[in-house]
């Protein structure tokens, strides 16, 4: 079974496709699920597939994402013929990038809220401080800014029941010493926010290295090991009979 997940795992990773457009894998996801026996339903969020068989920590754990550009505009001159009179950005976006960290070191309090509520003030802030520091800044060199901010995710929370269903397996499976419950949350965003926002659940991380391996997730050096796939699949298969057995 561990060379089958291992050969599935690297399969996919050997035909790697751009966001929203994994038409491969989707398509092999879901004929993976039927040999398996499960009733799959495709086209889940277009390519999203969901397999049915029938029968850690709660809180905020990731961050909200959101995304904003500063575009500035001044005018054009020449460093030797009367440079004085031209608006040069150069500075201006020195000055903007000094001045960025002040927003939340000395705007942004340190303490703690409702995480929902909490999160939208402190973006709403976060907005309406850029685009002040834009356009304020350009002013004062003589040019205009243009800010565009979009809010790309929410905050992921979990569920204070599913965390301890979550953990009560994970203890089962690789024993209660090699389950963190206390690990910090993480300041990337994760689209599984919006799906906890309508059913109650979790999200937990797997660990696949030991500390010994510094190269992280993202870098181009990184490795999967293949030989923490059975993990994985020893938690899934005994979460799913958990919950089929209450």
């Amino acid at each position: 079974m561990q060379t089958e997940l291992a050969i599935i795992r690297q399969d996919i990773h050997a035909h790697p496709e751009i966001s929203m457009e994994e038409e491969r894998t989707s398509t092999f996801v879901a004929s993976k699920l039927r040999e398996c026996g499960l009733t799959v339903t495709e086209d889940i969020g277009r390519l999203g597939v969901v397999g049915t068989l029938t029968s850690l920590q709660p809180g905020p754990r990731m961050a909200a994402s959101d995304r904003w550009y500063v575009t500035f505009k001044g005018t054009g001159g020449h460093g030797g013929i009367g440079p004085h009179i031209a608006a040069d950005v150069t500075m201006l976006q020195a000055q903007f990038i000094m001045t960025l960290q002040t927003i939340i070191s000395r705007n942004v309090k340190n303490d703690r809220y409702s995480s929902d509520q909490r999160c939208e003030s402190v973006r709403n802030l976060i907005e309406l401080r850029i685009n002040e520091l834009a356009n304020n800044l350009a002013t004062v060199f003589g040019c205009k800014a243009h800010v565009e901010y979009s809010r790309a995710g929410i905050p992921l929370v979990n569920h204070e029941e599913q965390t301890k269903r979550a953990i009560k397996v994970a203890e089962t499976v690789i024993g209660l010493a090699n389950v963190n419950k206390n690990n910090d949350p993480q300041m990337g965003g994760e689209d599984f926010a919006f799906m906890l926002l309508k059913r109650p659940g979790a999200f937990i991380f797997m660990g696949i290295n030991d500390e010994a391996v510094s190269v992280k997730l993202h870098s181009p050096d990184y490795n999967f090991n293949d030989d923490a796939i059975p993990f994985g699949v020893a938690y899934w298969i005994s979460l799913v009979q958990q919950e089929l057995n209450n």
